[in-house]
């Protein structure tokens, strides 16, 4: 087995990456909770530190790259398929205790195989933008001026001290909706802050929670760089083309291009630096 998702195809992200690896010729599992036909053996021996796991008939192996895109809570579009009517208590617990089940295999694939997890849980808590940027900027890596704050008289001396702001969301999440509501996801993507829109807001919109501003990077395209091991791949988003992505390639995601490129050896030398802290 080459590739394994622990999540389900009913999340469009999941089928489409499926898709492309099987295109590919890649021999890719995914541990669908959703799919009846979904099949796990896991075999422990006395004496053997070795521990088994087969999907569907294919097996985990030292090589296998694992992608946990796992979304199995309640609330989530890609919770289990059936509807518990709600004075049905007994059937709820039943399935919270299926999640719960899935969700100690999948983490306990993720603890065997833990250098070969693609958003492995014991590392998420490092992708907080402020953390990353301290690390990057300890190693050397140019960082944009921050500041994330909810006072108002902050926000508003910052953006009147700066050359361009921009806002992102500080958490890096999404709000998922749930099954049938729309819009599918409640979020807040990059955009350009101008100091009339500070002065506009009220005081406790800005109060109402962390707000993360930046200095602008003026771009000619983005990097997506992506580490396994100890190999770099590097891809290039010409994201300045198209009007709609200036500020944020990921309104782009389905018509923009990505080329794999090479990058500096001095810079790929920094990020595995990076990787490494």
């Amino acid at each position: 087995m080459d590739f394994l998702v622990l999540g389900t195809l009913d999340d469009p992200h999941v089928a489409r990456v499926s898709k492309a690896l099987d295109s590919r010729g890649l021999v890719c599992e995914c541990l669908d909770y959703n799919n009846p036909s979904t099949e796990i053996t896991l075999l422990q021996h006395p004496g053997n530190d070795e521990i088994a796991i087969l999907i569907n008939g294919s097996r985990v192996g030292k090589g296998t790259l694992i992608w946990n895109r796992l979304k199995l809570y309640v609330g989530s579009p890609f919770y289990f398929r059936q509807d518990i009517e709600s004075e049905n208590i007994n059937a709820k617990r039943a399935q919270e205790f299926r999640a719960n089940e899935w969700r100690a295999m999948c983490q306990l694939i993720m603890n065997v195989y833990a250098k070969n997890v693609i958003n492995n849980p014991f590392t998420i808590g490092h992708m907080n933008k402020v953390f990353q940027q301290a690390v990057a900027n300890y190693i050397g890596l140019p960082i944009p001026k921050t500041i994330v704050t909810n006072v108002k008289e902050d926000a508003e001396t910052f953006v009147k001290m700066s050359d361009g702001v921009i806002s992102k969301c500080f958490s890096g999440g999404q709000v998922a909706a749930k099954r049938g509501e729309y819009p599918e996801y409640y979020g807040l993507m990059t955009m350009p802050i101008s100091i009339s829109d500070i002065k506009n807001a009220k005081v406790e919109q800005i109060r109402s929670c962390p707000h993360l501003f930046q200095t602008e990077i003026k771009k000619k395209y983005e990097l997506r760089i992506v580490i396994v091991g100890d190999e770099i791949f590097a891809f290039r988003i010409n994201s300045q083309d198209k009007a709609y992505t200036v500020h944020d390639w990921r309104y782009g995601n389905y018509t923009l291009k990505f080329e794999l490129v090479d990058i500096p050896h001095d810079i790929a030398d920094q990020l595995f630096s990076f990787m490494k802290l």
